[in-house]
């Protein structure tokens, strides 16, 4: 006979089941984006930018008046030195990663201006937590 054990979650706490920790970022485009959805557009742009350093799991619609994102990636990312020279947050590092797509990012008939693009880390879930 097996016995099958449950760790004790911590209920407290959000969590993935995945196996793997999941970063929930924050995407403000500070601007309506939702011209900026076509191929090749500016949220198009953005995603290939976080996936540079992330695998997305998943993204949400844009909301609020077009200029918010939710985008899920796996892993947990603490302050380091994501661009090789001073210690910041990942979503620190995100947004001037953003911001340096310029004011004319996307496709020339549908440019969105991403300067004022902020990316914040609200959660991450983490894999497994227990309470042991």
């Amino acid at each position: 006979m097996v016995t099958k054990i449950n760790p004790a979650y911590d209920i407290t706490l959000p969590r993935a089941f995945s196996g793997k920790s999941v970063t929930e970022l924050l995407v403000d485009f500070n601007v309506d984006a939702t011209l900026g959805a076509d191929v090749d557009g500016a949220i198009t742009k953005a995603l290939q930018t976080i996936q540079n350093t992330a695998t997305i799991l998943m993204v949400s619609d844009l909301t609020g008046t077009g200029q918010l994102m939710s985008v899920f990636v796996e892993g947990d990312f603490p302050t380091d030195t994501y661009d090789g020279t001073n210690s910041e947050t990942y979503a620190t590092f995100l947004t001037s990663e953003l911001v340096a797509l310029g004011a004319t990012a996307g496709t020339v008939a549908n440019p969105i201006d991403l300067t004022g693009a902020v990316v914040t880390a609200p959660l991450v879930y983490q894999a497994d937590q227990t309470n042991t």
